[in-house]
């Protein structure tokens, strides 16, 4: 798994995400496609891993994998 901080280096010291502080010129944490298709792949992995076909029709497939 990737923390948000392996894709950009616009996330916190601790590897999170900001809001980022206007006032300091500091931005707020970009997301990039790399960390997007990172948590994808992994979702998928456990949605494949309890015996499913991922489908685009229904928002509780995780939560069906999992139990």
């Amino acid at each position: 798994m990737q923390k948000i901080s392996d894709s950009t280096n616009t996330a916190s010291a601790a590897g999170e995400f900001t809001e980022g502080n206007s006032a300091a010129g500091v931005g707020a944490t970009q997301i990039k496609a790399p960390w997007l298709n990172a948590i994808q792949r992994e979702l998928i992995a456990v949605i494949e891993g309890a015996g499913m076909a991922v489908n685009k029709g229904y928002d509780n497939q995780l939560l069906a994998a999992i139990k």
